[in-house]
């Protein structure tokens, strides 16, 4: 594990193709990531194969403009000759300087703020049979690319669209425990021992465990699993803070506005990038 994130801070301005395998938490399978280009090219492409499902990740970074391009690949045997189709489940284009962003899907593009096509995407996307395993292949690449969300919107968006996933299998499934991540008491409390980035702020120090009875609220992850590299840190951001009350809302983390994250993508309060 360490080995491999080393050497991909070592290689990450070199153009390769490294394969890693990696064990899912909960399952026996492994998933496995390719990634083709570099992490700190203006584009990159990422595939990552879990359970037998496929999904790739096409990531742009060019001048004001951010895109996201997400795939399903979807395999069959014909004769002796095996097939992979590649389905686009959505692509997103965000321009930095407007700060507005829009989805299209099958060809037909809308504004992010369109809140019925952003809501029917997002209950497509959550509701479908490979829900699970593309929330799987998205936080294997949080954790392990530790592609930085505060630098790209194209990432930023991929994390929330993760965040979303893992949170509705919790809650509707019930796949996963809630956990509370080291990084809370590493960043948080009386104890703490490492320092907030860019406008993040601890939690106070006589109300951690309020803080994480609330589950986090204002912490970029989902509930108090710490997404770290979606704002560099597991402290209290105002982006994080606005888009987890947006999550709270009228349709809670089925919102479009929690999908998208509003607050900390589009939408903010402070001029820091991000609002982070």
């Amino acid at each position: 594990h360490y080995f491999i994130q080393s050497n991909l801070r070592m290689m990450n301005k070199m153009i390769f193709s490294l394969f890693i395998f990696l064990p899912l938490s909960s399952k026996s399978e492994a998933c496995q990531l390719e990634i083709k280009g570099c992490l700190e090219c203006e584009s990159k492409e990422i595939s990552a194969s879990c359970d037998d499902v496929s999904f790739r990740v096409k990531i742009t970074d060019q001048g004001t403009v951010s895109t996201l391009s997400l795939y399903e690949i979807n395999s069959t045997v014909n004769t002796s000759e095996e097939i992979r189709k590649s389905t686009e489940i959505l692509k997103m284009t965000f321009n930095r300087t407007q700060k507005t962003a829009y989805i299209s899907i099958n060809g037909t593009s809308f504004n992010i703020n369109d809140t019925a096509r952003t809501q029917r995407t997002l209950e497509s996307i959550v509701q479908s049979a490979n829900s699970e395993t593309l929330g799987h292949s998205i936080r294997l690449i949080h954790d392990q690319l530790q592609l930085p969300g505060w630098e790209s919107p194209a990432v930023q968006f991929l994390y929330h669209l993760g965040m979303t996933i893992q949170r509705y299998r919790r809650i509707y499934h019930l796949t996963h425990r809630l956990e509370v991540d080291r990084g809370v008491y590493q960043y948080n409390g009386a104890n703490a021992t490492l320092e907030c980035q860019y406008n993040g702020t601890p939690a106070a120090e006589d109300d951690l465990e309020d803080f994480i009875s609330d589950e986090c609220l204002g912490m970029c992850g989902s509930s108090c699993d710490c997404w770290l590299f979606v704002c560099g840190d597991c402290c209290v951001h105002p982006g994080c803070l606005a888009h987890d009350e947006n999550c709270r809302g009228q349709y809670g983390m089925l919102s479009p506005a929690c999908f998208t994250g509003r607050g900390v993508l589009w939408d903010t309060d402070t001029d820091v990038l991000f609002d982070c």
